[in-house]
């Protein structure tokens, strides 16, 4: 791992875009993890309108986010925690499945409502409610249950706003009935892409621009 710790060094010396902690980066800590991320942002950028949290395998569209996020003001844009709205989830009890949960760890059979730990975001003012709130609380290892379901929802009784354009899976479909434009216009996220996937981006934003140059609609595939 010598090698990776060498190359962390070299992004953050060349980019400035990395904050290492001293925590096993490890699924189980995922929920300290991000509650050192709400931390960080209280003590350095406490001001910032919005923190959005994201998985590295989500194919993220940020001027349609940004968009999104234009729909919220006032108190709700301050207090907003919003992203895929789970409803009613069944508890996994597989002891093979990562997000085992054991019965004496939560006996209940379905977890409160939350919202998707893939992406999602928190208001200015849901930061410092939820990062406090949750220091009083036993830890839950799946972090988005934790934090939006059992503080915000259940203790902190904060309302959850479901964004219904962020695909929680990606799907081949989308290769054979949507081009760049419509891609663009239509989706906030996608979760689980693959490389190859993900070799869309660019051509996305060349055809974007070509698109909006020329006017027209397009009918072409940007499908690696």
């Amino acid at each position: 791992m010598v090698w990776f710790q060498v190359e962390l060094e070299e992004e953050w010396k060349e980019e400035g875009d990395l904050i290492v902690e001293d925590i096993m980066d490890a699924y189980l800590n995922l929920t300290l993890k991000v509650l050192r991320i709400l931390k960080w942002k209280q003590s350095h950028c406490p001001l910032a309108t919005y923190l959005v949290k994201i998985d590295d395998d989500v194919h993220l569209n940020v001027l349609k986010y940004l968009k999104q996020l234009q729909l919220y003001s006032g108190h709700e844009a301050h207090n907003l925690i919003a992203g895929h709205l789970y409803n009613d989830t069944d508890v996994i009890r597989d002891p093979n499945s990562k997000w085992f949960v054991p019965n004496e760890v939560y006996s209940a059979p379905r977890f409160p409502k939350f919202v998707s730990g893939i992406c999602y975001v928190f208001g200015v003012d849901a930061v410092p409610k939820l990062y406090h709130a949750s220091l009083s609380q036993p830890l839950f290892h799946l972090e988005d249950v934790f934090l939006t379901g059992m503080v915000a929802g259940n203790i902190l009784n904060m309302k959850l706003s479901h964004i219904p354009t962020l695909a929680i899976y990606w799907s081949p479909v989308y290769s054979l009935v949507t081009s760049s434009c419509t891609f663009y216009e239509t989706y906030v996220a996608v979760h689980s892409a693959s490389v190859d996937n993900l070799r869309c981006w660019s051509r996305f934003n060349s055809e974007r621009s070509e698109e909006r140059r020329v006017g027209k609609e397009c009918r072409s595939r940007w499908w690696p």
